[in-house]
């Protein structure tokens, strides 16, 4: 008999969203500037400074530790969100950063902005994924009698994408979007981590899709702040 390699079966999804508003200013931990005097973390009062219409500069990142490193991949975005996107007010154009506007991959925050600057963007939109999973088996004994075809393996992935919207000059929030899908599947033994991978990119699929279903709604939270 041969074994059966891979049977994604969808049995569930659950999408939440959360939307946060930041003030119109607030006092926030800034770093000294390398090759200063100034030592340990000082306060400085952070307000919006970017003009409507803006431009936007988007960048994907993923975190490694304390470290944030730009994701040029763009397998999620769809035609449609592209409709979305163009459909909203006081955008003047968007723009993605790349590694050739970087002086490495390994980025943080101050850069990207000032990347966002010599793009011309006032704006910096940032956006990254998390996901965990858990496996069970619901039957080793089965598993083993089958040589590891049957589809015994169950997987729930968790997946969460977060949108930061930023201001490219003082580095002020203007808010945060983050939605999270939950998929659930089985597999047999064999295309265990097939499934695993499978699982992974709906649930990432899933909740970038709503974010960008509740863009407009995030956006108008933005729009009052101009």
């Amino acid at each position: 008999m041969k074994p059966i390699m891979l049977l994604p079966i969808l049995a569930s999804s659950l999408l939440t969203s959360c939307v946060y508003d930041t003030a119109d200013s607030y006092v926030a931990p800034t770093k000294p500037i390398p090759g200063s005097k100034a030592h340990g973390y000082s306060e400085k009062t952070l307000r919006p400074q970017a003009k409507f219409p803006v431009r936007i500069a988007v960048a994907r990142v993923q975190t490694r530790g304390s470290q944030i490193h730009l994701i040029e991949d763009r397998d999620f975005e769809r035609e449609e969100h592209q409709q979305v996107i163009s459909s909203l007010p006081q955008i003047r154009g968007m723009v993605n950063v790349d590694p050739g506007q970087l002086e490495s991959t390994d980025t943080s925050y101050p850069e990207l902005r000032k990347a966002a600057r010599r793009l011309g963007c006032n704006m910096l939109a940032v956006y990254r994924f998390h996901a965990s999973h858990q496996s069970k088996n619901a039957s080793t004994l089965l598993s083993v009698a089958t040589l590891g075809a049957a589809p015994t393996n169950s997987h729930t992935t968790n997946a969460t994408v977060s949108l930061t919207l930023i201001d490219a000059s003082t580095g002020y929030i203007y808010g945060v979007s983050e939605e999270t899908a939950r998929t659930k599947s089985l597999s047999t033994s064999w295309g265990n981590g097939d499934s695993k991978e499978s699982a992974k990119q709906r649930a990432q699929q899933k909740a970038y899709d709503q974010l960008i279903e509740n863009l407009p709604r995030f956006w108008n939270s933005v729009l009052k702040k101009s």
